[in-house]
């Protein structure tokens, strides 16, 4: 039996009656919730005298007359038609219960079951003047549609398949310690081409070139053919050695140039010079001193 303890004090019948009557309605519903049929006030299929019920509850049957007549006047129970007293609530729940479980045997409450299951119809039925569509049978499962669309893949093979995707096999830079690796120590061939280039010290000018890539940061120190750098590194020092070399001859001659420039203006200032030691030494004549 569930008890409510909010619809036991909020019910109106309930708290018109007295304590004393609302403690004989709860023991009446403890007799009632174990009798058969569930919620009528019966001791083995009989209906008890007051005699009977009052020695049940534990009262006098004087005072069990006056709260059962206290408690059917505030309506708090009903009686059968062969006068059996009965809870309306309990009744109404043990109905609900029965119902429940019949629905459970039969699948479930028939109000949400959907019994007819959908067909494919070659012929759709028209409704109202439209032709309703025809509704296709589904599928058991994903499964099934998984495996179908599989073996169809397998069986059908694609017109231009798909090409696989793996690492580029593109060739990577890396940075001369790397390309070296411990012995960094001029390579023979390194040497030879130097030589053939007419280096005169390819030792000394592999230390240079050692010491700037290595110390050198970023992706341009990164070669995919260090042999090419050394070479094109020998030739633009060999360039870079005849140019130095044509600037100084060029230095040479200008600075010939400017001594001869200076040595041509100090002569001319001293040919000044000398005439103006001239005509000071020349005599000097006043107009009061000449005769005319």
């Amino acid at each position: 039996m569930k008890f409510y303890p909010v619809d036991w004090r909020s019910e109106p019948t309930l708290r018109i009656c007295s304590l004393a009557a609302r403690g004989l309605w709860v023991e009446l519903l403890g007799l009632m919730h174990e009798a058969t049929p569930r919620g009528h006030l019966l001791i083995r299929g009989l209906s008890p005298t007051d005699a009977q019920l009052a020695a049940l509850v534990g009262i006098l049957p004087e005072q069990l007359t006056e709260l059962i007549g206290e408690l059917e006047t505030a309506r708090v129970f009903s009686r059968t038609g062969k006068g059996v007293i009965y809870s309306r609530r309990m009744t109404k729940d043990e109905k609900k219960i029965r119902t429940a479980v019949k629905n459970g045997k039969n699948g479930g409450n028939p109000s949400l079951c959907n019994k007819r299951r959908n067909t494919p119809s070659d012929n759709p039925e028209v409704k109202d003047g439209v032709k309703l569509r025809s509704q296709k049978p589904e599928l058991d499962s994903k499964k099934d549609i998984s495996k179908d669309i599989s073996k169809k893949l397998e069986e059908t093979p694609p017109d231009n398949p798909p090409e696989k995707k793996g690492k580029s096999n593109a060739k990577r830079g890396t940075r001369l310690q790397v390309h070296l690796g411990e012995d960094i120590r001029l390579p023979a061939e390194y040497r030879q081409f130097a030589l053939t280039e007419g280096h005169p010290d390819p030792d000394r000018e592999w230390n240079k070139f050692c010491d700037y890539w290595i110390a050198k940061a970023g992706a341009t120190a990164v070669k995919l053919d260090w042999f090419a750098t050394w070479r094109n590194w020998v030739r633009n020092d060999f360039n870079r050695g005849r140019a130095e070399g044509q600037n100084k001859n060029r230095g040479g001659s200008s600075g010939s140039a400017n001594l001869d420039g200076a040595a041509m203006a100090i002569n001319r200032r001293r040919e000044r010079e000398r005439e103006d030691a001239r005509e000071q030494a020349a005599p000097q004549w006043s107009i009061d001193q000449v005769d005319f």
